[in-house]
């Protein structure tokens, strides 16, 4: 028979965890929407970062099988890809391939899987609670509930497939257990799966499961004298070999890694403030300083967290003088100093080789060429901070096990802790619960592609074209639903050479005349004069529509030039002028020109090549660069590109620029997306620079009078609508 108070305590577990699972669904609808469950609603990872891991994974499952698995041959055509790097989770998309036949037409996953991330992280999180010694019910739920709303959590939902945090508490679960009972080989066993999962989720999940456990067997070698130094050597070196070997089988050793794209290790760091730094997403302490692309180091505690952290180290010094108890903090790092050492081990690498207090860069540590090249493998090192974030996470439960009438401190820790990450719900809310932009005609482009081999856009291997970062997306996805190879994707990491190489032909041939039957040839405004010869030849049907234009062969199957007919668009391409038209436009007129934010991304090739020929060097700027360059009558009289800092050049009346003698100071500057300097174009006191994103331009006649301001958003293409 059960007792009363053994009643009681069923129905406050049950009470505790449905009120908990009801606490969190909320959270997760109100910042992902409970539709992003449907795994048919595949609109709602329209958007950023999923719609890139969503269209890996549609094209994936239409390829046909190759080793390594993740082979991806039909996107990113005809150089083909990996899963792995369209970060489409390997560890579901390889197995769901082999569904594909029975699977719906339109099918995400990516969404349950963010369900089942946050599902995962309570399952863990109250066991490790329940280590530590709360044994109550209410306090559990409620320090579930914390794990639960994690910022360094909520803010990565954004990147579906980092979204696996759970995989680090279940390590540090594993590493609480200390029963001399079980094996080591249980032990092994359950650390063996988890950094499976890791390395087939995603390499920055498999290489911190992979250090946790690392810190696992110094622990039983050091600590609990359960390994000798060979078991320790011997568990660790297995450990490394399912990790790479499980990246090999996948296919992250594909690329050629001598023209690889993986820059950017010291742009995604973490900072050092980061621990108290919201990044304009709190809601009671102050903006910290940080370089932009440092969200990847994101790692804000909160304020409910500082406050447990405060009491805790506050009561637990207090109680030392009392009676004379060790103070719980030193007590908790001295059991827990191994994986303190190796999540410290990752941090330091997450900060990078450039130490940012704020703004400032603090110093620099300077890298081999080879050891940057190992570093880079691992770009976004600021991602590195989680293990520590989570051992501080735990660390405050602990500091928390000795605090009288604890659930009403925690009870006031969360609500400060909901109060305080309200920016950051509705952050994500904006993401997740917008409409997708969609910018094409769909029934009008999939009535001509139902009837072509293949889609080439143009240029190849782009991500946006004409209106926006997803718009590559809506064509990809239309043509997967027809099976046809597209040559545009979103790739973490690409072969450098060989993707220029292969753009340059696509270019050349067209630019020759030579268009392949069946194709269809879609691009931008921009890129028209490329087919002036098929145009002079009248080889090709061509039409503009949604602001893109498209060609086909007139060699190609009837059906497909029927339906390319049928298609009645306007073609208003005078409204369009491209960056190096501009310039040429002006030739006897000083131009000057600074970049304001991003300015690279999507320089057309057109315009790098015009600028090339004409001397300068604009090609060279890279993601978030700083460029100025002064132009004289058609000459390039000052120029300076900086890709990792500010850039600025002054001149003084009575200087002289060819033929133009300044009759007032002029300073140019450009700042990137985070240099000390803005972007600038000043003769005297008056600004010309308009400071819109893109290349800033001001046109100047032989008076010093302004003729044009322009602005060109190469963020997104090379051209702009001339009103």
């Amino acid at each position: 028979m059960i007792s009363s108070s053994n009643l009681q305590n069923k129905l406050q577990h049950g009470l505790s965890i449905a009120l908990l699972s009801v606490g969190v669904l909320l959270i997760f609808h109100y910042c992902y929407h409970l539709r992003v469950l449907n795994p048919l609603n595949y609109l709602s990872m329209f958007w950023g970062d999923p719609v890139h891991h969503y269209i890996g994974w549609e094209y994936f499952r239409i390829s046909p099988w190759g080793f390594p698995l993740g082979e991806t041959s039909l996107y990113w055509y005809p150089l083909g890809t990996n899963i792995g790097y369209t970060d489409s989770i390997p560890l579901l998309s390889i197995p769901l391939k082999l569904l594909s036949p029975i699977l719906p037409e339109d099918f995400q996953f990516l969404g349950p899987w963010l369900g089942m991330c946050f599902l995962l992280q309570g399952i863990y999180a109250w066991p490790i609670l329940k280590r530590l010694g709360w044994e109550d019910s209410w306090s559990k739920a409620l320090g579930t509930f914390l794990f639960c709303i994690s910022p360094v959590l909520i803010f990565r939902a954004s990147h579906v497939a980092l979204c696996g945090h759970w995989l680090l508490l279940a390590s540090m679960y594993l590493f609480m257990d200390s029963d001399r009972e079980k094996s080591l080989w249980y032990f092994l066993r359950y650390q063996g799966i988890l950094m499976f999962i890791g390395a087939w989720l995603h390499p920055y999940l498999g290489a911190m499961v992979l250090g946790m456990t690392l810190a696992l067997g110094l622990k039983w070698w050091v600590y609990d004298q359960r390994l000798a130094w060979w078991g320790f050597l011997l568990s660790t070196g297995g450990a490394a070999l399912l990790v790479l070997g499980s990246w090999y089988v996948i296919g992250y050793f594909s690329l050629d890694t001598q023209s690889t794209t993986s820059q950017g290790f010291g742009y995604y760091s973490m900072n050092l403030n980061t621990f108290f730094n919201h990044q304009g997403m709190g809601a009671v302490l102050p903006k910290l300083g940080f370089v932009h692309w440092q969200y990847e180091g994101f790692a804000y505690l909160g304020l409910g967290i500082m406050l447990l952290i405060l009491v805790g180290i506050t009561r637990s010094g207090w109680q030392k003088r009392k009676a004379g108890q060790p103070m719980l903090a030193v007590d908790f790092w001295k059991k827990w100093w191994p994986m303190l050492l190796v999540a410290l081990a990752m941090m330091i690498f997450a900060l990078s080789a450039w130490i940012h207090w704020g703004e400032e860069v603090l110093f620099r540590i300077r890298l081999s060429r080879r050891s940057l090249k190992v570093a880079e493998t691992f770009r976004s090192s600021g991602r590195f901070v989680w293990p520590m974030f989570y051992l501080i996470l735990v660390g405050s439960c602990y500091l928390a096990t000795r605090l009288p009438g604890r659930k009403w401190w925690l009870l006031g820790v969360l609500a400060l802790q909901l109060f305080d990450l309200q920016g950051l719900f509705d952050r994500m809310h904006h993401d997740y619960w917008r409409n997708p932009a969609w910018y094409v005609d769909e029934p009008s482009w999939m009535s001509v592609m139902e009837h072509v081999d293949e889609i080439q856009m143009v240029p190849g291997y782009q991500i946006n074209y004409a209106h926006s970062i997803e718009d590559y997306a809506a064509f990809s996805l239309m043509a997967k639903r027809y099976g046809l190879p597209i040559n545009t994707g979103f790739v973490a990491r690409t072969n450098d050479l060989k993707r220029l190489q292969e753009r340059e032909r696509q270019l050349k041939a067209i630019q020759d005349g030579a268009l392949e039957p069946n194709m269809l040839y879609i691009g931008t405004p921009e890129f028209l004069g490329y087919f002036d010869q098929a145009r002079a030849d009248s080889s090709v049907s061509w039409f503009h529509r949604d602001g893109y234009i498209a060609f086909l062969s007139k060699e190609s199957r009837p059906e497909a030039l029927q339906a390319f007919a049928d298609l009645d668009a306007p073609r208003d391409l005078d409204r369009w002028q491209s960056v190096e038209g501009f310039m040429e436009s002006y030739q006897d007129q000083l131009v000057l020109i600074t970049a304001f934010k991003e300015a690279s991304f999507n320089l057309a090739l057109p315009t790098r090549l015009a600028f090339r020929s004409w001397g300068s060097g604009l090609d060279t700027l890279r993601y978030r660069g700083s460029y100025i360059s002064l132009w004289a009558s058609g000459k390039l009289m000052h120029e300076a590109a900086n890709n990792y800092g500010s850039v600025a050049k002054s001149w003084a009346p009575g200087d002289s620029l060819g033929y133009w003698v300044l009759q007032d100071s002029l300073h140019l500057s450009s700042g990137g997306a985070a240099g000390a300097l803005p972007a600038s174009i000043r003769l005297g006191e008056t600004e010309y620079a308009l400071r819109k994103r893109g290349l800033n331009i001001a046109v100047l006649d032989s008076s010093f009078q302004l003729i044009e301001q322009a602005q060109f958003d190469t963020y997104k293409g090379s051209v702009r609508v001339v009103k």
